[in-house]
């Protein structure tokens, strides 16, 4: 089950979010499901406003605790174009989820890579439980310093 999609009750936020040239990349186009670049700038994918520096987050909020055991990270390629993940996605990030006791973010992945692929799957040890979970983007691919994804999974039971 993808405990941060839309339809099981999740909520996104997010640091920025763009909103030019009459399109849409909303905090909640990550969560609707849809791992293409279908609709991309009419409200699917999320892209952190031009112009803002990094790093930039995007937080699912589930509404309630939920034990995840897997995260799926799914950046910006349009496919069957020049618009690949290496011009246009995210590089490195760090994905935390919320200590309930503190209400502090605690790391529990960090990703840093080369060359940005389109998928990128975090499968756990352990399920962590949580109520919500961010990933901060801190290095996206160089052509425009936005960042950019199609969606942001969290798997559990």
């Amino acid at each position: 089950m993808n405990w941060a999609l839309a339809a099981n009750g999740s909520h996104a936020a997010a640091s920025s979010q763009d909103g030019s040239d009459n399109a849409g990349w909303p905090a909640s186009g990550a969560i609707d499901g849809l791992r293409d670049d279908t609709g991309w700038g009419a409200g699917h994918g999320w892209a952190s406003k031009s112009g803002e520096p990094l790093p930039q987050w995007l937080e699912v909020n589930f509404g309630q605790e939920r034990a995840v055991r897997r995260f799926v990270v799914i950046t910006y390629q349009k496919d069957k174009s020049e618009e690949t993940a290496g011009k246009l996605g995210v590089r490195n990030y760090t994905i935390e989820v919320r200590d309930k006791r503190n209400l502090n973010w605690k790391p529990l992945i960090a990703e840093v890579c080369e060359f940005p692929r389109k998928v990128r799957v975090h499968q756990l040890s352990k399920p962590v439980s949580t109520d919500r979970f961010r990933i901060l983007v801190t290095e996206v691919a160089p052509l425009d310093g936005q960042a950019r994804l199609l969606q942001l999974e969290a798997w559990g039971e």
